[in-house]
């Protein structure tokens, strides 16, 4: 593992309160890298020392769909598939929210209503047989969706499409608080694929944006704001 250095400033070294969040912070980074929790340090920790984002309204359960008018779409090379309907569904946590940053189980999400460039139809399904799904959320919008390994596979005709076929991966994301929040996705992932007419690849594009809802109280907005630790 790289070593990390960082410059501390006066400020810090001359305030014992704000030091020790600041060796706590160190701590949780190192140990983050070390084995590997949730999404890549750099992905997952992007708050101010002292600081982590509360995730709200904590306990109550969430559903991810497909923004109004939009769809999901997988390019891989030369062949294209547009999903018009996705759905997810998860909890925000009680422990560990506020956190930097806050992590959650999500649904296996569903693609459903696809088309595909080659003009045949295609079908997308997504399991959870090698690990969870997930999402990280951390300060200034920044997001990590949690992919695990073969978690998800297209079929087109006779080709098989696999994303993540070797290790799980993390994809990054932007969360924007709203009514509703959502969540944008616009990611490279790996793939690997067998059959007849696969396009020449090994990696993918893809991009979604999801409304992410309180289905505990649907009155209420999902929403994440910075706040001291």
């Amino acid at each position: 593992m790289a070593a990390m250095h960082t410059k501390v400033s006066p400020e810090v070294l001359c305030n014992p309160g704000t030091f020790r969040r600041y060796l706590v912070h160190l701590a949780g980074m190192a140990i983050a890298a070390t084995i590997g929790f949730g999404a890549s340090p750099a992905l997952a920790q992007s708050c101010p020392v002292g600081t982590g984002v509360d995730v709200e309204p904590a306990g109550d359960t969430i559903a991810g769909n497909l923004a109004a008018g939009t769809s999901a779409v997988f390019n891989a090379g030369s062949v294209s598939v547009s999903c018009a309907a996705s759905h997810t569904t998860g909890a925000i946590p009680t422990t560990d929210n506020p956190a930097d940053p806050v992590s959650g189980v999500l649904s296996p999400p569903s693609f459903t209503s696809c088309t595909s460039s080659i003009g045949f139809g295609a079908t997308t399904t997504t399991n959870s047989t090698n690990g969870d799904w997930g999402l990280d959320i951390s300060c200034g919008g920044n997001a990590t969706l949690h992919v695990p390994r073969a978690g998800a596979v297209t079929r087109l005709l006779t080709c098989t499409i696999t994303v993540a076929p070797t290790a799980a991966v993390d994809v990054p994301a932007t969360w924007t608080n709203g009514s509703p929040g959502t969540l944008s996705i616009s990611a490279t992932l790996p793939i690997s694929h067998s059959g007849f007419g696969c396009p020449n690849a090994n990696t993918a594009t893809f991009s979604a944006t999801y409304n992410i809802t309180d289905t505990s109280n649907p009155t209420l907005d999902v929403t994440a704001t910075e706040v001291p630790l």
